[in-house]
């Protein structure tokens, strides 16, 4: 199967202007990195894509998440302030030098909604349990696959881009799922929904 990674020029990053930004204030939205402001795709095919990350001093991009392996390309550096969900905005004192590279491999695992439950050379598979009002953050599909419904309920799959997308599921229901697409899956019945999601290798 062919692989697919993207590669972020970094100019220049400044995350946050002040600690206690508004950024702390709820509800927080998580965008894909290639809908986040400051951040452009300069070239894409279905093997790779480019992005140019430029943030002017003293202007903020929000949060968003790399939903793909990702290579890192330091062309000019700045001091930043950044801040990870749920922790505290930290300014890095020493800017990383001028042509650094660094490579972040993406797993969907690290979404801890999602639990692990089978991986092999063939097949990988998660399993998903939202309660009633909750939401699973958004994750990227990496390659084909199939959703299967244990437990069913109303649920609302959204994308980027598109309209919300709800659903009443019932047990034994199934989905195809394409790769490449990023979505976010909210809870909105009053029963709790159990799911197994499957990625082709």
């Amino acid at each position: 199967m062919k692989s697919f990674f993207s590669t972020i020029l970094v100019a220049v990053a400044l995350a946050l202007p002040q600690a206690g930004f508004a950024q702390d204030a709820a509800p927080i939205q998580v965008l894909p990195v290639e809908k986040t402001p400051f951040h452009v795709i300069a070239f894409a095919n279905e093997y790779v894509r480019i992005l140019n990350a430029e943030i002017p001093a003293g202007r903020v991009a929000p949060y968003h998440k790399h939903s793909t392996d990702s290579v890192f390309v330091i062309v000019e550096s700045a001091k930043v302030r950044a801040q990870e969900m749920g922790g505290e905005a930290v300014e890095r004192e020493n800017p990383t030098p001028t042509g650094t590279i660094t490579y972040v491999g993406y797993f969907r695992e690290e979404v801890s909604a999602y639990k692990l439950v089978l991986d092999n050379e063939r097949v990988r598979a998660w399993r998903l349990m939202l309660d009633p009002g909750n939401s699973a953050p958004p994750i990227t599909q990496k390659a084909p696959g199939v959703r299967i419904v244990v437990k069913g309920g109303n649920l609302v799959e959204s994308e980027v881009g598109y309209p919300n997308h709800e659903m009443v599921l019932k047990s034994g229901d199934f989905i195809w799922q394409e790769q490449n697409v990023t979505r976010t899956l909210r809870n909105v019945g009053t029963t709790q929904i159990e799911l197994v999601e499957f990625e082709l290798r």
